[in-house]
């Protein structure tokens, strides 16, 4: 079934398609892949199914190698798609956490068996956390399977944890960089333009021609009379 985060309305998809399975875990891997924690009540042993999300169909199964009946109820996916599988309370388990090999079904343990680990879940950070049947959570390494208790939710059958996506980290908004503004130009203050005083020019005064002197003339002598 799916279940709307807001509401929690349940809206059923369909019965698994094997009725002899029961499906505990439910994790999807980077590329969409639906994958299942499966119990084949005929064959007693655990199982690794995947799922169509769109009917419950089963598309694969794969029976898990491991200590006693090898159910891992719980299933998480690291950011690399490498397989890890809770123990839970299954029959004849030596260990609480196990790698899972997605071809060929064997388990690897991951650290001894010290809790009942229901379910597991990588949080966007990278750190795994396990929880129990009594409502425990842990951080627990994936390396060496060491678990530490965080509290206690007073959950009862608590069997199933999820992730929530991480948050996008929210863009700065934009300062403005306020533009700046120009300084005005001094506005050039006009130089006056020189008024030219004309200055008159001086007319010559004309040097009167000289006049000639007229010669004297000879006073004429008288003729002698005959």
């Amino acid at each position: 079934m799916t279940i709307d985060p807001l509401t929690g309305a349940a809206t059923p998809i369909g019965p698994i398609s094997d009725p002899n399975v029961g499906v505990d875990g439910l994790r999807f891997n980077s590329e969409g892949v639906l994958y299942g924690g499966a119990y084949n009540n005929n064959k007693g042993v655990g199982q690794l199914l995947t799922i169509d999300p769109s009917n419950a169909n089963i598309l694969s199964s794969l029976t898990l190698v491991g200590s006693g009946n090898s159910f891992c109820p719980g299933i998480a996916f690291d950011s690399l798609d490498i397989l890890y599988g809770s123990r839970g309370n299954s029959s004849g388990r030596l260990e609480d956490i196990d790698l899972i090999d997605q071809v060929a079904g064997v388990l690897t343990p991951v650290g001894p068996m010290e809790a009942v680990i229901s379910d597991i879940v990588f949080a966007p950070d990278g750190t795994l956390y396990g929880c129990s049947p009594t409502g425990e959570l842990y951080s627990i390494d994936p390396v060496t399977g060491a678990k530490t208790l965080l509290f206690n939710t007073a959950i009862l059958q608590l069997s199933g944890l999820a992730g929530a996506p991480a948050s996008p980290t929210p863009s700065p908004t934009p300062t403005a960089t306020p533009t700046a503004t120009p300084t005005p130009s001094a506005t050039p203050t006009a130089t006056p333009t020189p008024t030219v005083t004309v200055t008159p020019t001086v007319t010559p005064t004309a040097t009167p021609a000289h006049s000639a002197t007229p010669r004297p003339r000879p006073t004429p002598h008288p003729r002698p009379t005959p």
